[in-house]
This record gives C-alpha cells, sequence and structure tokens, in this order.
C-alpha cells in the first residue's frame, strides 16, 4: 500500500508537476523517510 502511494504521488507530479523536479525529489523523500521510519538523509542541494 505505501509503495502504491508514492507511485501515484511520483505519476501526479509527473503529470502535473508545482514544483522544480529537485523540490519535488526532496518532499517526497521526506515523505518515504517518514513513512518508513528511516532516518531521513541531509539534501544534497545543500552542499
Amino acid at each position: 500500500m505505501v509503495v502504491e502511494s508514492v507511485v501515484r504521488l511520483v505519476v501526479s507530479h509527473l503529470v502535473m508537476p508545482l514544483a522544480s523536479a529537485d523540490e519535488v525529489a526532496s518532499q517526497i523523500a521526506w515523505l518515504v523517510t517518514r513513512i518508513i521510519d528511516l532516518p531521513a538523509r541531509q539534501d544534497i542541494s545543500n552542499r
């Protein structure tokens, strides 16, 4: 169920993007880490 939700979210952003690809990827990564309870990775855009 989690994977299906993430896939639907990614597809919706591909069809109708509301932000840059980097921003959307960062937001989706943050969401996924919360869903599967992993420590969040450092944002690579701040390097």
